[in-house]
């Protein structure tokens, strides 16, 4: 090649070695890493199963007991307990009756909470519970005017409330 001052000079041009590796060696450490990682998998997962299981046998299974006598023992390990009232579940409206109805419950407890109503009619309701003379039909507006209508048309709730008051 000539230079700006007019010598010729032999000038090679040399590559850098490629870093990147051919795609057969690339195939290949791709399925050892693969190999490996299936290994892994192989060898932990037995070992956690067997470690859960072993948990496991450790601890006594449930035993069957009385629902109210567990419910009111619960209240004597724990502040809160709570209970679900499925919407139409008459057998479930039932077991909560026969639980506030026991005597042992108001020994228990002091407060429920129920998860329905308009909190604009709550000291209608506060007044009723605690025993003033409040017709039932100013009542009913807690549950009434609201926009849950499965609240509104619950049987449940039509009998609940005159069951706490005092």
């Amino acid at each position: 090649m000539a230079s700006a001052a007019g010598k010729v000079s032999n000038t090679e041009i040399v590559r850098a070695p490629s870093t990147e590796l051919p795609k057969f060696l690339l195939a290949s450490r791709i399925r050892q890493l693969c190999c490996f990682v299936l290994l892994l998998l192989f060898t932990v997962i037995p070992a956690l199963s067997r470690a859960q299981s072993q948990t496991m046998a450790t601890h006594a299974d449930p035993i069957p007991e009385a629902a109210i006598p567990a419910i009111l023992a619960a209240f004597d390990k724990y502040e809160i307990v709570g209970l679900p009232q499925g919407h139409g579940m008459q057998d479930s409206g039932d077991f909560i009756f026969s639980l506030i109805r026991n005597p042992a419950f108001s020994e228990k407890v002091n407060d429920i909470e129920f998860e329905c109503g308009n909190s604009i009619y709550q000291p209608i309701l506060d007044r009723y519970i605690a025993g003033e003379d409040v017709q039932f039909t100013e009542v009913q507006k807690v549950w009434r005017k609201m926009g849950q209508p499965a609240c509104g048309a619950s049987a449940f709730v039509e009998q609940f409330f005159p069951s706490c008051a005092h």
